[in-house]
């Protein structure tokens, strides 16, 4: 598989970073998941096989990953990351962060449930599609 090889810790939760790093385990990557204590907060949101879908074929614990970020390649989050201390222990490691508003800005812990993005709809512009290059 195209990412045989690729080392991937996964600090994610809820459902966009989970469903990145499922495709980066489906294309071979080996994927760790580190969960925060009591669990990835989708475990307890919705029932069924959505959790169990997001995650299969990784590996999944709740410790300190110090350990696994210094051997890994990729390092996947949902919120922002101290870039400094991780690149002064792994000065090659990717870090890729999915987060519904950013990182700046002013919600950029939120969450993006449908009730949370309906509830910003008053907020947001619309623009114009970008014109094609002649």
């Amino acid at each position: 598989m195209i990412l045989n090889g690729v080392r991937v810790v996964d600090r994610t939760t809820e459902i966009a970073g989970p469903y990145c790093t499922k495709l980066l385990a489906d294309a071979g990557a080996e994927v760790v998941r580190v969960e925060p204590p009591g669990g990835d907060p989708l475990r307890r949101h919705l029932s069924g096989g959505l959790f169990e879908f997001l995650n299969q074929s990784k590996r999944s614990m709740s410790v300190d990953d110090r350990d696994l970020v210094e051997r890994a390649d990729v390092l996947v989050a949902n919120q922002a990351v101290d870039t400094t201390d991780l690149w002064t222990r792994n000065p090659a490691l990717v870090i890729v962060t999915v987060t519904p508003f950013g990182c700046e800005g002013p919600s950029p812990q939120a969450g993006a449930w449908a009730s949370g993005w309906q509830g910003r709809m008053p907020q947001s512009r619309r623009s114009e599609p970008c014109a094609p290059q002649s």
